[in-house]
């Protein structure tokens, strides 16, 4: 036990060293991410290990095989998508790692089922289920107002009603000046309508 202690600690003081390798020119192009990608020109400088230039991934960066792939903890981490997953876990040997893709209240039951199976998450704080209850009220809560609101709020007129509503309020003299008003149009628009034949 005490070897693979040692053995961790050799892996971190390794990992702090190593440099992190990035493709060659990433920084010279838009459309060249960062990402490692082998040299492979003719006269790539960092291909023939010149001076000066970005150090290539070598076998001796590897962390010693006995805790390569193993988190800090000493456990193997295993990705968790499912409820199916944490019942294959071996809670001994390995350690959960819950997707970023679940939503809140998958991840939720999952946690639930990680804790009763005592499965050490490895990626998420341990007040992550309250975090994640809280964000739920609160969305509960913002859909309640939504409703009480559109509820409160009468529904807007159609244009049927507001013609309706404003025949209402015009009085009796106001209505026949309106009445003469279409007349005239429509006689205007007759006038126009035999001139161009």
């Amino acid at each position: 036990m005490s070897d693979m202690k040692s053995l961790m600690a050799k892996k971190r003081e390794l990992n702090r060293k190593r440099p992190k390798f990035k493709r060659d020119g990433y920084g010279k192009r838009k459309r060249i991410s960062s990402e490692w990608k082998r040299p492979t020109g003719r006269h790539n400088k960092m291909k023939d290990k010149k001076a000066g230039h970005r150090r290539m991934p070598m076998p001796g960066f590897r962390s010693n095989r006995l805790v390569r792939g193993l988190h800090y903890s000493g456990l193997m981490p295993i990705l968790i998508k499912t409820l199916s997953d944490v019942a294959r876990l071996d809670r001994k040997t390995q350690g959960a790692i819950v997707a970023s893709s679940i939503g809140g209240r998958k991840k939720l039951l999952i946690l639930d089922s990680l804790k009763k199976a005592n499965v050490p998450v490895l990626n998420l704080r341990e007040d992550q289920a309250k975090l994640i209850t809280d964000a739920l009220e609160l969305r509960k809560k913002v859909r309640d107002q939504k409703v009480s609101y559109r509820k409160d709020n009468k529904k807007k007129a159609t244009p049927e009603e507001k013609k309706k509503a404003s025949e209402k309020e015009v009085s009796a003299e106001e209505k026949a000046e309106l009445e003469k008003k279409e007349k005239d149009k429509i006689l205007t628009k007759s006038q126009w309508t035999c001139k161009k034949d």
